[in-house]
Formats: structure tokens, C-alpha cells, sequence
């Protein structure tokens, strides 16, 4: 898989849009994450750190597990002092419906030929402002 790295500047626009996007789709994240295996919020949050090079807050984690075990997208079990958690049979559909429309999404904005290269993986690398 070809890797792109996008170097972007702490605390410059480009940051904040994609930071924001990253805690927008942070649900979408979790319930695809959890469809390869069951996961405990700090994995979760390890995970988006390594994926996005972005420090997110435990609690900002927790809150989005914590709604979608609500909605009964995924299960929460005890696993000695860690809560693990499972997407559920209701979280894959809701995944599946999501991921459709994302690629629709996508194919609206991209022109035809940058659609094709969807499977990029690109890698984020984030710098301290200068002093």
C-alpha cells in the first residue's frame, strides 16, 4: 500500500480541520477497529495516536464508547481492571450503512481519477510550532 505523509503544523488550519475530522468519525473508527477484534479504550486510544498522529483525550474516548454501547452498537465486558469492547451484530450493520455512504461521500468530492486511489494510507506527522 503506497504511504503519503502529510506533515502538518500544530495549531495551523490544516491541523484543526483535520483534527476535527478525526473526532467527527471518531465513532466510525471505533466500530470499524472493533470488527477486526475486541478492543479496551486505551487500545482504542493508542490506535488513533498510531493512525493520525493525534493525541485524543481518554475522556473524548470514553464518551464515544460509552454512547455507542448505549445504542447497542457494541457490547462492554470485564476483562480483569479493562472493559473490553465488542461491535455487536446491530454495530456492523450501522458500520456497513456508514462505510457505504462515506464512499458516496467520497466519490462526490474527489474527481473520478483521485477516487481511485481511496486505499492510500497516508501518515500524519505533526510539528511543534517555532518559537
Amino acid at each position: 500500500m503506497k504511504m503519503e505523509v502529510l506533515s502538518v503544523k500544530r495549531g495551523d488550519i490544516t491541523y484543526q480541520l483535520c483534527k476535527r475530522l478525526v473526532r467527527s468519525l471518531m465513532d466510525v473508527f471505533i466500530l470499524d477497529e472493533l470488527r477486526d477484534r475486541p478492543l479496551s479504550g486505551y487500545d482504542i486510544t493508542l490506535l488513533i495516536r498510531e493512525n493520525f498522529n493525534f493525541l485524543i483525550s481518554p475522556g473524548s474516548v470514553y464518551s464515544v464508547l460509552y454512547s455507542l454501547e448505549r445504542e447497542g452498537l457494541i457490547r462492554g465486558f470485564p476483562r480483569g481492571r479493562k472493559r473490553i469492547y465488542r461491535l455487536t451484530s446491530k454495530g456492523e450493520r450501522a458500520l456497513h450503512t456508514v462505510l457505504n455512504m462515506n464512499r458516496h461521500l467520497i466519490s462526490r468530492i474527489l474527481p473520478e481519477e483521485d477516487s481511485e486511489d481511496l486505499n492510500t494510507k497516508f501518515a500524519y506527522e505533526t510539528f511543534k510550532e517555532d518559537s
